[in-house]
């Protein structure tokens, strides 16, 4: 189990998500609040990516002569 955690990480916080969840018997514990942080952290930053990475070529455009 182990060495499908390490392969796919993803799947393995869903995994231990889900089974934090059953033990604790909260949806709202510790763990999931913690991977909701994670999940908001990630999004923040892939869309910060993708408008940075958008508005740097948008501006390599506008400096090209046409």
């Amino acid at each position: 189990a182990a060495i499908i955690a390490i392969m796919l990480p993803i799947l393995s916080q869903i995994y231990w998500f889900i089974k934090v969840w059953s033990i604790s018997g909260h949806f709202f514990n510790g763990y999931s609040v913690f991977v909701f942080a994670y999940i908001i952290a990630i999004t923040i930053g892939s869309f910060g990516f993708i408008m940075s990475t958008y508005i740097a070529e948008k501006t390599d455009n506008i400096n090209e002569p046409s």
